[in-house]
C-alpha cells in the first residue's frame, strides 16, 4: 500500500518523461559524494591485546576511530578534560555496548594544561604491565604497554572565514599553538616508555592534522636556531636570555600571526606538525642505527664498539591529513559549531542552508577516519605479512603479490590512504634535517614558556582566592 502511494505521489510531481534525467542526476550526485569521501581503508588488523592512546577522542572523528578500534578488540585509553561530564560516561558505555568491548576507558587529561598532561603521564608510567619481570623480586619493572598513540585533537579547524577582531584572532592562535605544544609534550613524556618496549613490538604514532598545509608552504619561514650556550662573542660568554624576553617575544609572535589569513595560520599549524613528526622519525631511527656490541681482541678483553645497523625503528611516526570534514572543518570555518570560539547564529543558518552542497563535497566522519585507520592497520617495513616462503611454482605469484603490499613508511604524510608529497618547496622543507631540528627546539622553548605562563596564572588565581577568603 505504501509503495503504491509513493508511486502515485512521484508520478504527480515528476512526469514519466523526466525519469531518465532524474536517474542520471541522482547517479551523478551519488558519484560526486562518493568521490568527495575519498578512498576507503583497504586494510584490516586484529587489535586484540593492543593498547591505543587517543586524544580528541570525543570529537566526531575521535568517536569514529574509537568505535572502529573497539570493534577489532583494542584496549582504548580516551583522554578527556574532565570525567565529571555525564556525556562522556554515556558515550563510553554506548561504545562498549555496541562493540561488545569492555576495554574502552576514559582518562582525565586536559590537553590545554601542561600540568594535567604531566600528571596523566606520571600516573600512566607508574602502572606496570604484566610481564616476565613482574614475578621476579627485585627485577626492573616492565613499562606499561602502549601500541599506538593517535593525536586527533589538532584536526578541528580553528578560525572563521570572516571577522578581523585582533583579540579573537590572538586567542585562536594561542589555541593553535597550545594544541601543537600538547602533542609535543605528550610524545616527549611517553617516548621513554615506547623506546623501552620490546624491539619486535609494532608501535605507531599518528598525528592528525588539518588539510590546509599546502597554503603555508610558499610563505613558511623556518624557525632560527638560537646560538648555543658555548658560543662566545669578543672572547666573553653571553649570558642566557631572560625568561621575560622569551615570553614577550612569544606574545609578540601571537600578535603578528593574528593579522594573517585563517588559511595561512591553519596551514602553518599543520605544516609545523608535519615537520615535527618527520624529525621525530629521524630521531627514532637514529636511536636504533647505533648499537653497542662487545668484541673480543687478542688479549681476550671485552671492548665495546659502535656498530651500525641497517634497520629502522619499530616505532613508526606518521602524519595524516584526513581532508575536509563537514563537522570539524566546514562547521568551525562558518562559525556554525557551538563548541567553537565566536559561535555565530548567522554562520549556523548559512551552514544549514548550504548543507546539501556541503554533503556533496565534504567528508563525513567515517570518510575522514579512513586514512587514520589505514596508517594503524597497514604493515610497516618491519612487519611480516607472510611467514611461509613459496615452496612451489604455484605459490610464487601469491608470494610476489604479498611482497608488493604497500607498507607504512615513518615520517611521511598520508592522505587518501596513500603517502603524499608537500607541494613546491615543501619537499625541501621536509627533507632538511636542520629545519626539523629547529622546529623541535622551538617546541621545546614553547613548552617552557607555556608551563611558566600557566604557573603564573595559577599563582594569581590562588592569590585572588586567598584575598576573597580574607575579605569574607
Amino acid at each position: 500500500m505504501a509503495i503504491h502511494i509513493l508511486a502515485t505521489w512521484v508520478s504527480k510531481i515528476l512526469p514519466s518523461s523526466y525519469y531518465l534525467p532524474a536517474a542520471v542526476l541522482l547517479c551523478l550526485l551519488y558519484t560526486l559524494q562518493f568521490i568527495a569521501n575519498g578512498r576507503k581503508n583497504p586494510r584490516d588488523r586484529d587489535m586484540h591485546g593492543r593498547v591505543v592512546l587517543l586524544t580528541g577522542a570525543f570529537t566526531p572523528l575521535g568517536l569514529t576511530i574509537m568505535q572502529e578500534l573497539a570493534q577489532r578488540g583494542a584496549q582504548i585509553i580516551a583522554l578527556t578534560p574532565s570525567l565529571v561530564d555525564p556525556t562522556i560516561e554515556g558515550l563510553v558505555s554506548a561504545i562498549r555496548e555496541v562493540t561488545s568491548n569492555d576495554l574502552v576507558y576514559a582518562e582525565e587529561c586536559d590537553i590545554t594544561s601542561p600540568a594535567s598532561i604531566r600528571a596523566f603521564c606520571k600516573q600512566f608510567l607508574a602502572t606496570t604491565a604484566s610481564g616476565p619481570s613482574s614475578s621476579i623480586p627485585g627485577a626492573p619493572k616492565d613499562p606499561p604497554r602502549l601500541d599506538a598513540i593517535v593525536l586527533a585533537h589538532e584536526y578541528t579547524h580553528i578560525g572563521a572565514g570572516w571577522g578581523r577582531n585582533k583579540t579573537v584572532r590572538a586567542m585562536e592562535e594561542n589555541t593553535r599553538l597550545e594544541g601543537g605544544l600538547a602533542s609535543f609534550l605528550l610524545i616527549s613524556l611517553l617516548l621513554p616508555c615506547l623506546i623501552k618496549a620490546p624491539s619486535d613490538r609494532d608501535i605507531r604514532i599518528v598525528n592528525v592534522v588539518n588539510p590546509l598545509y599546502a597554503a603555508s608552504v610558499p610563505t613558511y619561514v623556518p624557525p632560527i636556531l638560537p646560538p648555543k650556550s658555548s658560543e662566545t662573542k669578543d672572547g666573553q660568554s653571553q649570558p642566557p636570555a631572560e625568561p621575560t624576553e622569551s615570553k614577550s617575544s612569544f606574545y609578540d609572535q601571537l600578535e603578528k600571526l593574528s593579522l594573517a589569513s585563517v588559511s595561512s595560520l591553519e596551514g602553518h599549524r599543520s605544516l609545523r606538525s608535519i615537520l615535527l613528526v618527520r624529525h621525530l622519525q629521524r630521531v627514532l631511527d637514529a636511536l636504533v642505527s647505533q648499537s653497542n656490541k662487545p668484541v673480543l681482541d687478542t688479549n681476550k678483553e671485552a671492548e665495546v664498539i659502535s656498530v651500525k645497523k641497517q634497520t629502522s625503528s619499530n616505532i613508526t611516526a606518521v602524519t595524516v591529513a584526513p581532508g575536509f570534514s563537514r563537522v570539524q572543518t566546514v562547521g568551525p570555518y562558518l562559525r556554525a559549531r557551538k563548541e567553537s570560539e565566536g559561535y555565530s547564529t548567522i554562520g549556523f543558518f548559512i551552514y544549514a542552508i548550504s548543507y546539501p552542497i556541503i554533503c556533496l563535497f565534504a567528508k563525513h566522519s567515517s570518510g575522514a577516519a579512513q586514512t587514520v585507520l589505514y596508517t594503524l592497520f597497514a604493515p610497516t617495513p618491519r612487519s611480516r605479512v607472510t611467514e611461509a616462503e613459496p615452496k612451489a611454482k604455484d605459490d610464487i605469484k601469491d608470494f610476489i603479490k604479498a611482497e608488493a603490499i604497500p607498507r607504512i613508511q615513518g615520517g611521511l604524510l598520508y592522505r587518501e590512504c596513500a603517502p603524499t608529497q608537500l607541494p613546491g618547496r615543501g619537499v625541501a622543507l621536509l627533507e632538511t634535517e636542520g629545519i626539523g631540528r629547529a622546529v623541535w627546539e622551538e617546541m621545546e622553548r614553547g613548552v617552557e614558556v607555556w608551563e611558566r605562563s600557566e604557573g603564573e596564572v595559577l599563582k594569581e588565581l590562588a592569590q585572588e582566592v586567598e584575598k576573597e577568603a580574607k575579605d569574607t
